[in-house]
């Protein structure tokens, strides 16, 4: 894969995760979220990161698990 298909792969977990958010499928939205998280890491882009984690701890908010909530919202805040 190149950059650019990684970067695509990132963008399009995302619609996805957004999808599953629209359809009140939450737990595959988190999947979602997640694996877009670990493309960030291996790319090394930050805004990526950020937007997993605010996907994240919005679904773990819907889904009433604030502790999950609590992490994830500390994690985007400290970087």
């Amino acid at each position: 894969h190149t950059h650019r298909d990684i970067i695509m792969k990132a963008y399009g977990t995302r619609q996805m995760a957004y999808c599953f958010k629209k359809l009140e499928r939450y737990e595959h939205a988190v999947i979602c979220f997640k694996y877009m998280l670990a493309i960030a890491w291996t790319i090394k882009l930050p805004e990526m990161e950020f937007s997993a984690y605010e996907g994240l701890a919005q679904m773990h908010l819907y889904l009433g698990n604030i502790q999950k909530v609590k992490f994830y919202d500390a994690r985007m805040s400290h970087g």
